[in-house]
């Protein structure tokens, strides 16, 4: 009896300590809540008021201009002003503003100095130079400026007949009638203010001690929370004259927000406490009933921990809502066991096929491995997926992703746990070989099966399948292993347009280095550590053996000591995603360097080569142009070279990026032309600047007719079509001598010199140039 009191304590108080907690929680939540919303809403009334404001004065505005304009069209008007009718001039003015209630009209001559006014204030031969000069400043838009502390939105307009031969000023005066007009429309308080304070017209229409700005911003007022501040405030700069700024108070009173909070804080306190006391009440008539079920269902909880969701059969004797607690507890087992066979499920199946993934299949493997029985595993890839979903919507490539699941499934006898979706288009297969007399027959079966047609929708469809196998003990010891070489089996299947392609030895190695080249050639580019180099190939003007320009060519030798070919570190690079971060790094290097030639006075043009990623990329003219800029280099300097497969790969796209290097200044040259997929009938439409033969045509130049008919024709071609022609690969004095006769315009190979280090250039070009 006293285990039962002293719980019953314990749950009135702890029901208590939760009421209260819940209490100062909510109340403080009331209170965030309540702040932020009073804050935005205030801060979108200042917002609709400014909006309006905008409108207002915009009305204001185009109501000045086209009045300006209609006198300044005003054929009597300007006779007037021409003739110097002053009587003339004034009876216009003031009838003119009586018609748009214009409350200044003036006009002055072209140096600023009053002629007449509708309003006996303004005297003639008033000096206005400065106030015509700011306004006619402002391209025809309302300013606002004060004259005797009066504040007037003006317009200026020249009166031409037909040349300017005066000026009208048209302004509406800032009265109590705006602002009044202003709060009545946005409900905020409106005041217009000039330098040092100064308010020339205000909607507050109680007086205030000392200025009225310091009001708006300090006055506070006093509620349940203490003082707090009683208008926010946002100030908006008006055009007006810079040396006397006038700008727009708008200030929204909270004191109507305070009242309604205080009001809120007091009924929710009270409530607040009203609660409490239910609560204790309550509490200690359900604390009486509780103990026993309680525990029950404790000890149920427990065994639902423990992984064993069986109910416990309730009292009937409890009440209704203890039964029905129990057989909540009851069902919320039955859920969570389907839940987790559910989740279990999801976590081990792919969605759309149902088949394991990629994760449930190694382990798979890895239970094959530990019993030592011979297996094969097939990785397949489907070729063109990506076209029928671009071309047939994803839902049909879905649809063929799933026949191709069942497909795989029925070939293993209905047996699911040999197969796997791996990847968006990719399946594996475990093909277990000890009892196969021919394994490589039922590859083949499998394949043939795979390959016929594939009814989808009312459609048939063929899908290219590109398969990899590794067998296993033969090929790889772990699942690893296994999964990663089948990868790459498929992978140089799918490469070669092959249907089947067992892993070949060394080929996972080859890939592993692979990998290991592009970590190390991202850090040797973000490093710069001096792995990365650029060599520079002169070329040779034919005619008079001038060098003109040279080639950059990047380098690498890695911080082991071991050169990298630049066609492997490259390709590498393009396939890795790594070529924009190359590319920028060579652009900077080579205009750096041609710059510092520049300063030995030295001027070279240089070639810098560029991969279709990098023509492509939305960053490239932008970081080419930076760099140019950062080293003060004209753009008439470098050449940028594109092979024709990189023109032609997305011919809209390269035509759009060539012709804004070509406005920006650069030279455009296309690289190992005659090898690709263009022709000169393509390129023409292009607005290049030369052409570099391919040196397959220039190599044996002097031992092979028929390159010599075939450089001969497109040196011709070329020039025809406006090229400048350069020819790469020249090995001998020959070919040398054989591409002058032909009329090539630049020569590049060994015979001239081999790519130089910036400081072998200089010395050579040294040499050169003095013999």
């Amino acid at each position: 009896m006293t285990f039962q009191t002293s719980l019953k304590n314990q749950i009135i108080l702890f029901s208590a300590i939760v009421v209260l907690i819940t209490s100062v929680t909510s109340l403080a939540s009331f209170w965030w809540s309540t702040s932020e919303y009073n804050e935005k809403r205030i801060e979108m009334d200042i917002d609709n008021a400014e909006n309006v404001y905008e409108q207002y004065l915009a009305a204001k505005e185009n109501l000045l201009i086209t009045a300006a304009r209609v006198l300044t069209a005003d054929f009597g008007f300007k006779t007037a002003v021409a003739t110097n009718d002053a009587e003339t001039i004034a009876s216009v003015l003031t009838n003119h503003g009586q018609r748009i209630q214009a409350d200044l009209m003036l006009l002055t001559d072209l140096q600023g100095r009053l002629v007449s006014s509708s309003s006996q204030e303004f005297i003639a031969g008033t000096d206005m130079a400065n106030v015509v000069k700011t306004l006619l400043a402002s391209d025809f838009h309302a300013r606002f400026i004060q004259f005797d502390n009066v504040l007037y939105q003006v317009i200026i307009l020249p009166v031409k007949a037909p040349r300017a031969i005066a000026f009208n000023l048209i302004g509406f005066r800032i009265n109590q009638q705006v602002t009044d007009d202003l709060k009545q429309v946005t409900g905020l308080e409106v005041s217009f203010i000039g330098p040092q304070k100064h308010v020339f017209s205000s909607s507050l229409e109680r007086s205030v001690d000392g200025n009225l700005v310091d009001y708006f911003t300090e006055h506070k007022v006093r509620g349940l929370l203490g003082q707090r501040v009683a208008y926010v405030n946002r100030t908006i700069a008006l055009n007006s004259l810079p040396e006397e700024p006038v700008s727009i108070l708008l200030s929204a009173s909270l004191q109507q927000n305070y009242d309604e909070f205080d009001r809120l804080l007091l009924t929710f306190v009270a409530l607040a406490a009203v609660a409490m006391v239910l609560c204790l009440l309550i509490s200690s008539l359900l604390a009486r009933n509780l103990t026993v079920p309680l525990s029950r269902l404790v000890v149920t909880a427990r065994r639902f921990a423990r992984g064993d969701y069986a109910s416990e059969q309730e009292d009937n004797r409890n009440s209704s809502e203890i039964r029905e607690l129990f057989a909540a507890f009851s069902d919320m087992g039955n859920e969570i066991q389907q839940r987790e066979q559910q989740i279990l499920y999801q976590s081990q199946h792919d969605s759309l096929t149902g088949l394991f993934n990629r994760h449930v299949i190694q382990l798979h493997i890895e239970k094959l491995v530990d019993a030592a029985e011979p297996f094969w595993v097939l990785v397949l890839d489907i070729k063109g997926l990506k076209q029928i979903n671009d071309k047939l919507g994803p839902q049909i490539g879905d649809d063929c992703i799933q026949v191709l699941a069942k497909r795989l499934v029925n070939f293993c006898d209905g047996n699911e746990e040999h197969n796997a979706r791996i990847g968006g288009d990719e399946f594996l297969m475990v093909l277990p070989v000890a009892s196969l007399h021919n394994p490589d027959i039922q590859v083949d079966n499998l394949l043939d099966k795979l390959a016929q047609p594939y009814r989808v929708r009312d459609l048939s469809l063929s899908l290219q399948i590109s398969c990899g196998v590794v067998k296993y003990p033969q090929d790889a010891a772990d699942a690893k292993s296994i999964l990663r070489r089948a990868t790459i089996a498929c992978d140089a299947a799918s490469n070669a347009n092959l249907p089947l392609r067992f892993y070949q030895a060394g080929e996972d190695e080859a890939h592993l280095e692979r990998i290991a080249i592009v970590e190390d050639l991202k850090n040797a580019i973000e490093m710069d550590d001096g792995q990365l180099f650029m060599a520079y190939q002169p070329k040779v003007r034919a005619t008079n053996g001038k060098v003109e320009k040279v080639e950059a060519l990047i380098r690498w030798i890695n911080k082991d000591g071991k050169f990298i070919p630049p066609d492997v570190f490259i390709e590498l690079a393009e396939q890795a995603g790594l070529i924009i971060q190359l590319t920028q790094w060579v652009i900077n290097t080579v205009v750096a360097q041609i710059k510092s030639w520049q300063q030995q006075d030295v001027f070279i043009n240089a070639s810098i080569n560029v991969s279709a990623q990098d023509l492509t990329h939305a960053d490239f003219l932008e970081y080419l142009q930076s760099c140019i800029e950062f080293h003060q280099l004209d753009a008439g300097f470098i050449t940028i070279e594109l092979t024709e497969r990189d023109m032609m790969e997305d011919e809209q796209k390269a035509l759009a990026v060539v012709e804004q290097l070509k406005s920006h200044g650069f030279t455009l040259s296309v690289d190992d032309y005659g090898v690709g997929q263009s022709s000169l009938s393509k390129l023409k439409q292009l607005p290049l600047d030369e052409l570099k033969i391919d040196k397959s045509f220039i190599l044996t130049l002097d031992q092979s007719p028929g390159d010599q008919i075939i450089v001969k024709s497109t040196i011709l071609l070329g020039h025809e079509l406006g090229f400048t022609m350069v020819a790469e690969g020249v090995e001998n004095l020959a070919s040398y001598n054989l591409l002058k006769e032909f009329g090539c315009d630049q020569l590049q190979g060994y015979f001239i010199s081999r790519p130089l280090s910036a400081a072998d250039f200089i010395q050579w070009l040294a040499n050169y140039e003095n013999h």
